[in-house]
């Protein structure tokens, strides 16, 4: 059998246990029925291997479409029919359906093959149960999203989001455009919302004329909901084994020049494995909450988030961030850039075992790297080639586990605002420990490091500036706990280390100075060892 052509006017309409195969000029089979009722297509095959395999249907009642075969592209129209079901079929190529209907469309146990699947115009709703799908994702714009800066699209992402995950954790691929939204998103288990971005963009011509835009092109999401509550629902959630990727995320009534406006948390990472790679979260408030989860990723990440970069809390089982980059590509301007210095903090540490950190850099912040204590405990991790340039302070511990921070590589560099230092240990670090190796602290500062309690270990460090206006301060001021520094330079001429009475104990050891002033020690019951030190080195 070649085709079912141009069929019209007929009762109901059965296809049953044929093999239609396709006109070898043509390479096409072709399929027009108008005017019919209901239609029962059951255990048949379908060849145009290398072709196209077009239905036609206008003003049917219901379709039914069972246990066929497939081989080649499919393409189906229909217009003003019943409900459609389909079910037990495969399709080993491309399907597309272009569908004005208000009835329901339903695929059951079917194989959906190959590189595309779209549906269009479809107004009732869509189901999949028990479908496999192979090498498929889905396009929002099939599900209504316009990408005009002007058209809500919460409702469109979130039924594709939905659609996909019915599908057996599918990926939603979004177009270049400009998508707003009214409502928040989220990301159900197993899903990717995929954008055009193959590597994090940098949009800085907000800032900067001639630049780009974050609306000149690519996959760009520019959230409004919950202006002036940061408690509210954030943006997108992201569930286990979700995934966001590929996007520049932008919120267009955010202040240039003024305090900024506040929104809650730009990404929620929760679950199991959750991730977001690949985006810039160009102007946030607040930017990702990598809490409550097991093994979330960031990878890939730059932007200006305003209050706060990225959070963790309440981690059991490894976090990693890596390559994020915050840097004041939106603006440095006004009230803002006064409240961000004031008041922002980039990477914020509480509850986290074992957290991995690689490559990870800001700048123009109250505090870069902040570890807490929260009602879940503090963090233990590891910090591999991170940087805080431009904060007021660079590293601030309240509390870390006794396990240790262990930072490797870093450079801090101080200034902006009052007294600028590149690492705080407080009165709350009682028992944590912070371990500094092969580290550089440079800049127009006022102290390298004021510690008050803990145990904190330098070895291999540079200690480049500080004591800026010549007050007369020590790089290292020991105010409490116990210090360790060694195998390090030293290169102003001034003090190096000063001891206050509550420190407890310093090696001091195998360190060449610029100067030749000693440790100035303020303590009559510090213990002290040093040695091997090489003084007066220009």
């Amino acid at each position: 059998m070649k085709e079912i052509d141009d069929v019209k006017n007929t009762g109901d309409l059965i296809v049953k246990n044929c093999n239609i195969i396709a006109d070898k000029e043509k390479g096409q089979n072709n399929m027009t029925i108008g005017n019919a009722e209901d239609i029962i297509f059951s255990q048949n095959n379908l060849h145009a291997q290398n072709g196209q395999n077009n239905c036609s249907l206008e003003n049917t009642g219901d379709i039914s479409t069972d246990n066929c075969t497939f081989e080649g592209t499919v393409n189906i129209s229909l217009e003003k029919a019943g409900d459609v079901s389909l079910s037990g079929n495969t399709f080993n190529h491309q399907l597309n359906m272009d569908i004005e209907t208000e009835g329901e469309l339903s695929f059951n146990s079917c194989t959906i093959s190959k590189n595309s699947f779209s549906v269009e115009n479809a107004e009732g709703d869509i189901s999949f149960n028990g479908c496999v799908f192979s090498d498929t994702r889905l396009n929002v714009n099939d599900f209504g999203a316009v990408g005009d800066g002007n058209f809500d699209n919460t409702e469109a992402f979130q039924k594709a989001l939905n659609t996909a995950f019915d599908m057996k954790y599918q990926i939603v691929y979004v177009p270049n455009g400009n998508y707003l939204f009214k409502g928040h998103l989220n990301i159900p288990i197993g899903v990717t919302l995929q954008g055009t971005r193959t590597s994090v963009p940098a949009n800085n011509g907000i800032r900067d004329a001639g630049l780009p835009l974050p609306t000149d092109g690519g996959s760009t999401l520019m959230p409004t909901e919950h202006a002036g509550n940061e408690n509210g629902e954030s943006f997108i959630t992201l569930n286990t084994n979700s995934t966001l990727t590929g996007f520049v995320i932008y919120y267009p009534n955010q202040s240039r020049e003024e305090v900024p406006i506040s929104y809650p948390w730009t990404v929620a990472m929760r679950g199991k494995n959750p991730a977001i790679l690949d985006c810039e979260l160009l102007n946030p408030y607040n930017g990702i909450d990598a809490s409550q989860n097991e093994r979330h990723l960031v990878r890939n990440i730059s932007g200006q988030p305003l209050r706060r970069g990225i959070f963790t809390d309440f981690i059991y089982d490894i976090g990693r961030w890596e390559n994020i980059h915050f840097n004041p590509w939106y603006s440095m301007k006004g009230d803002l850039w006064q409240w961000q210095l004031a008041n922002g903090e980039a990477f914020i540490f509480g509850k986290s075992d074992w957290h991995y950190v690689i490559n990870c850099f800001c700048f123009g912040y109250a505090i870069g790297y902040k570890f807490i204590e929260t009602e879940f405990g503090c963090c233990n991790g590891n910090f591999v080639g991170i940087g805080a340039d431009g904060c007021n302070k660079s590293v601030v511990v309240e509390a870390a586990n006794p396990l240790g921070l262990l930072i490797t590589n870093g450079e801090f560099v101080a200034m902006f605002w009052q007294d600028p230092i590149m690492v705080h240990v407080p009165k709350t670090n009682i028992e944590g420990v912070v371990m500094f190796e092969n580290c550089a602290f440079w800049g127009p500062c006022h102290k390298n490091a004021v510690i008050e309690a803990g145990k904190v270990t330098f070895n291999n460090c540079n200690f480049v500036h500080w004591d800026f206006d010549n007050r007369g301060s020590a790089s290292v001021n020991i105010k409490g706990g116990d210090v360790i520094i060694s195998n390090s330079r030293f290169q102003e001429d001034k003090v190096p280390v000063e001891i206050s009475e509550n420190a407890k104990a310093l090696v001091f050891t195998s360190n060449i100075l610029k100067t030749e002033k000693q440790i100035v020690n303020n303590s009559t019951s510090a213990k002290i060892a040093e040695g091997l030190n090489i003084y007066g080195i220009d």
